[in-house]
This record gives C-alpha cells, sequence and structure tokens, in this order.
C-alpha cells in the first residue's frame, strides 16, 4: 500500500457551543506546514457564536456543516468522518490547538512506512485554572504493535492521532456511535489490536484543560462506558487475552472507587478498595477515603 508523498488529511473539528476558543483552534489548522487538508466543522448545534467565528475565515478548506439534530459527540464524529474526503483523517477539538509541524511531521512516518495505521504523538497539557503547560508524556512512547502499553495508560491522545482509513474495515463507521466520551480510546485499541502504529517522540499539540471539558464534565457516562466496553471486549481475544487488559479493568475500579470519594460515598468507595490489585491506585484510593472531601476537589481541580 504505497502513500502518496502529499495525500489529503481530513481535519475532524466537533464543536458544540465551543466559541471560547475556536479562533485560536482554527488558526493553528492554517498555520500547518502541510497545507493539503480539509476541515469538517460539524456544528452540533450550537447556540452560541461558534458559527459566526468558524465562517469568518476565509479558506476553501475550512468547510462548515450544521448538525439536523444534536447527538452524542462519537456519533457526530461518524458524521463528520461521512463528509470527509482524505483517506487520512485527524482531529482537532475546538478548545486545543496543533503546532505547525504537526501534520508535516506525521505524515512523514506514513510515507517511511506503509503498514503503519495510525501515528500519534506527544502534547503539552494546558491547565487553564492552575496556569500552567507542561509535556504530558516524559517517557519515550511506545510505537509499532502498542496495545498492551495503551491499555495500561491512554497514551494515545485524539487530538494527535491521524489515521490511514484503509486500515478500516470497508462500510463500518469510524467510531461506536453509543460513546460519548471512550470513542477515542475504544478506536485506538481496535486499530492497534491488529496494526502497527507510529509515534512522532515530540509534543505537536496542546490540549486545554478548563473546567469545562467533556470528559471532566461527565465522568460517570465516562464510567459506564468504560464497564460496557469492557464486558463486550471480552468478546474480542485480541484484546481480552492481552495482559494489559486487567489492567484496565483495575483502573476502572480505581476510577470508579475516587467517584464515589468525590460524592462523599466512602462505604462504596471502600468496596472497590478491598477488590483493587495491590499497588500505587489501591494506596491513592486509600489515602483518598482517609482525607477530608474538600482536600481531594481541591487537589483534583
Amino acid at each position: 500500500m504505497t502513500v502518496p508523498s502529499k495525500p489529503l488529511v481530513s481535519i475532524l473539528m466537533n464543536c458544540y457551543n465551543g466559541e471560547r476558543f475556536l479562533r485560536e483552534s482554527i488558526e493553528s489548522v492554517l498555520a500547518q506546514a502541510y497545507n493539503n487538508w480539509e476541515l469538517i466543522f460539524w456544528d452540533n448545534q450550537s447556540t452560541d457564536h461558534s458559527a459566526e467565528i468558524f465562517k469568518s475565515f476565509n479558506d476553501k478548506r475550512l468547510k462548515y456543516f450544521f448538525a439536523p439534530k444534536h447527538t452524542l459527540l462519537y456519533e457526530a464524529r461518524n458524521y463528520a468522518a461521512e463528509e470527509s474526503l482524505g483517506n487520512f483523517i485527524a482531529f482537532l477539538d475546538v478548545d486545543d490547538y496543533w503546532e505547525t509541524n504537526k501534520l508535516d511531521e506525521q505524515m512523514k512516518v506514513f510515507t517511511k512506512d506503509e503498514n503503519v495505521a495510525m501515528v500519534y504523538s506527544n502534547y503539552y497539557f494546558k491547565n487553564e485554572i492552575k496556569h500552567t503547560n507542561k509535556i504530558l508524556h516524559k517517557n519515550k512512547l511506545p510505537e509499532g504493535l502498542i496495545l498492551d502499553k495503551l491499555l495500561r495508560k491512554h497514551i494515545v491522545g485524539l487530538l494527535t492521532m491521524i489515521i490511514n482509513r484503509n486500515f478500516l474495515s470497508k462500510g463500518e463507521a469510524l467510531f461506536d456511535s453509543r460513546l460519548h466520551n471512550i470513542g477515542d480510546f475504544d478506536i485506538a485499541a481496535r486499530i492497534s489490536s491488529k496494526n502497527k502504529v507510529g509515534c512522532v517522540q515530540q509534543p505537536l499539540a496542546t490540549c486545554r484543560l478548563h473546567g469545562n471539558n467533556e470528559t471532566k464534565t461527565t465522568i460517570d457516562r465516562q464510567i459506564n462506558e468504560m464497564e460496557r466496553w469492557c464486558k463486550e471486549m471480552k468478546r474480542c481475544p485480541e484484546i481480552s487475552n492481552n495482559e494489559g487488559f486487567d489492567v484496565y479493568l483495575n483502573n476502572i475500579k480505581y476510577i470508579k472507587g475516587m467517584q464515589f470519594t468525590m460524592k462523599g460515598d466512602l462505604r462504596n468507595a471502600f468496596k472497590l478498595f478491598l477488590r483493587l490489585s495491590f499497588g500505587k491506585e489501591k494506596l491513592k484510593l486509600f489515602i483518598s477515603i482517609l482525607m477530608p472531601l474538600k482536600i481531594i476537589k481541591l487537589l483534583r481541580t
């Protein structure tokens, strides 16, 4: 499977009332050194000034679509993908942004190795609340067959991911449309369970934490999606027979236990503590159970 030197990259940007950082996100796409791209902007029935901001840019590569109905996030991403023309698909949310060499560096990986199905990179994590900006991953990120490491730690950020859709099953939707929080993890796991993954070690994007991020505000939904995903993946031996799968199951118990402590439900938090495997998660949950709730909330801001 030969990769052309400058193939079209379809960038999916899904938006629901994302006016706050939208302009900076779009400008980071326009500034890309790699210029053969299209930006599919899927407006999930925003009621703010998002559409007005997007339409203020004059570039034929920017394509606006208004959703006929409001949907879950990954169903909306599928609708955006249906409007795309490129064989390579990238993702950028309205509160994140890219470095100017992002597409260029990642597309080089596809050109060098035609067996790579997905390329990701390191990225910056910008906390707008604490006013900090740091590189998220300090150690070298894995490449090649990465499934075990991915199950142990969610290392692939959607904002860095580029997928060669030629490696996906024909006629299959890009994402599981039932998902709202973990669709990026799901597709990364499914791709890496069968294919080679490439990585650019340098940070090529910035993810913002600003207090209203989808994952932060819908943690209970995230836990439910993770539990359902594990139940369904038990029928997929490429994933469930991996040693990292047990680590992922343990991580769900930890996240769920921490959520119980945040709600003041120490009884159920302690039950999950007893079920956790020995390790740092078990210790952290135990400390959280003993701490006053105000301190826990302050530390997790």
